[in-house]
């Protein structure tokens, strides 16, 4: 039989595990939230009856706690429940936050419990998002050793890759999440601003971008970094590059920095492609760092 579990959060990641969890198999003994009704409608959408705004009701005969709260609080919910031996000796206690480390959780070890971070890599805007996006997603682990196999068969239970970090790493690690999802938007929104000032509307920028973007997250896939860069930089279009600069140093200068480090980032993965004279390479590094 599998292990039970106990969830004490019950925000969309909270609320999403418990389905997925429910779904294959393994009991829920509770929810938990600050606020009953949030607590109340996580358990209907999962199908149990057990749910509280006392964490300590729900954790204590739970062979997994997840506390799937806000970052901010994660440490003191932890806290509180371990002051009142609120975890059951030899229990796993996760988190699923990708900045913070297992550490917080450090209270738990007081009533015998392990403790371990399992940080779903993806961007879910809805329980239901989330549910359809776990499969081919990456959970991402970082804790006490007696967690990790554990760790490593509930995230092959619901079908998603698994990945282990150390607690050292876990802010590179966040910072590279941050990259790939926040600042993607940042880049885009960019795109659609550069657009606007030549009187592109935003909504037919995004329809006439999403395409390209689609295109080039498919060629990082299929091609590798290396291949999917394309355009002025790794053709050595100095004239090009010159005439963006040119006109965002004009109409947009607020975005030349961004556009200048962006760059000259670029410059390093077309120079390590190969296939450009030095003196290209030169020339482009001497332009970004104007």
């Amino acid at each position: 039989m599998k292990q039970s579990i106990a969830i004490v959060g019950c925000g969309t990641t909270g609320t999403a595990l418990g389905k997925l969890f429910v779904e294959i198999g393994y009991p829920i003994v509770g929810v938990a939230s600050r606020r009953l009704e949030s607590a109340r409608r996580t358990a209907g959408l999962i199908g149990i009856s057990n749910y509280s705004n006392d964490a300590v009701q729900i954790t204590a005969t739970a062979d997994i706690v997840f506390i799937t709260t806000p970052d901010v609080v994660i440490q003191s919910v932890c806290d509180a429940i371990a002051k009142q031996s609120g975890f059951k000796k030899g229990s796993f206690v996760f988190h699923c936050s990708g900045a913070l480390s297992s550490e917080i959780l450090a209270s738990a070890r007081q009533c015998g419990a392990h403790i371990g971070s399992l940080h779903p890599l993806q961007s879910f805007a809805s329980v239901e998002q989330a549910l359809q996006m776990v499969s081919g997603s990456t959970y991402t682990f970082e804790g006490d050793t007696e967690v990790l196999s554990l760790a490593r068969e509930l995230v092959k239970d619901i079908g998603a890759d698994f990945i282990q970090i150390r607690a050292q790493d876990k802010p590179l690690y966040h910072a590279a999440a941050v990259v790939a999802s926040n600042y993607l938007v940042t880049l885009v929104n960019l795109a659609i601003e550069l657009n606007e000032l030549i009187g592109i509307s935003k909504k037919s920028s995004v329809k006439a971008l999403l395409p390209l973007i689609r295109g080039t997250l498919n060629n990082v896939e299929t091609l590798g970094i290396h291949k999917a860069l394309t355009g002025p930089i790794v053709r050595g279009d100095i004239d090009t590059i010159t005439s963006h600069i040119r006109a965002i140093k004009t109409r947009a200068p607020h975005f030349l920095p961004l556009y200048m480090a962006l760059g000259n980032s670029a410059v390093s993965i077309a120079e390590a492609k190969g296939g450009l004279e030095e003196e290209t390479i030169h020339g482009m590094r001497t332009l970004f760092a104007l």
